[in-house]
């Protein structure tokens, strides 16, 4: 539901892949959004989108006057100029109002998926101390953002289950995790709350989803 949608995202580029491709779809008439990276600013209106690219050095913030959904997709292992495995797919990602503290997660084995595994995290720059990975601190991974308020990590990890936490009182994250195979992907999600409630006693409780070669939470 557009209630879930936002106005502020973070986009970091997958590992293993030169580009990506995203997505942007707007809710209603006369919606401007701008893409950091490139200065980009399009106006969109009811049910449109913009489609663009973005390099493995582009991460940055999107930022829209009305609420959008923004997706990113991953290449081919045979469209993209890498040498990366797997097939593409989708990520339906989430605007920084969608933060949360604590989350358990499996990166599972299956004999399709390689052990190529990341996650990719987003914090504000202040709360990078927080962050931590199975119980030991991942602060040294992250990168800030070109616009200095938050930074992102891309965390390689291997199968199995993992526990990601920020012990920053009020601290937060946006994560997603994937994995590579050949060619095969598989991802896990988040339900999004809405963020219209947010603050008012919404609730936001994670699934986990698996598809046939990269893993997204």
């Amino acid at each position: 539901p557009t209630s879930t949608w936002g106005r502020e995202f973070y986009v970091v580029p997958l590992k293993l892949r030169t580009k990506d491709t995203y997505r942007v779809l707007a809710a209603e008439n006369n919606t401007i959004v701008k893409i950091e990276a490139t200065g980009v600013v399009r106006t969109l209106n009811k049910g449109e989108f913009y489609e663009f690219e973005l390099f493995s050095n582009q991460a940055c913030r999107i930022l829209s006057g009305k609420k959008v959904l923004l997706a990113q997709y991953c290449r081919s292992q045979r469209a993209d100029t890498s040498t990366g495995e797997g097939d593409p797919f989708m990520i339906i990602l989430s605007p920084v109002v969608q933060k949360i503290s604590d989350v358990t997660f499996e990166a599972y084995e299956s004999s399709k998926v390689k052990n190529i595994f990341y996650v990719n995290v987003i914090t504000k720059i202040d709360e990078v101390s927080g962050m931590f990975l199975d119980g030991t601190s991942v602060s040294s991974s992250f990168i800030p953002f070109p616009d200095g308020k938050y930074s992102y990590a891309q965390i390689p990890i291997t199968k199995g289950t993992h526990r990601l936490n920020n012990t920053v009182d009020k601290g937060g994250f946006l994560a997603f995790v994937y994995g590579f195979g050949n060619p095969y992907t598989k991802f896990a999600a988040y339900s999004p709350r809405d963020t219209d409630t947010i603050g008012n006693g919404a609730y936001f409780s994670p699934i986990l989803i698996s598809l046939p070669a990269v893993i997204v939470l």
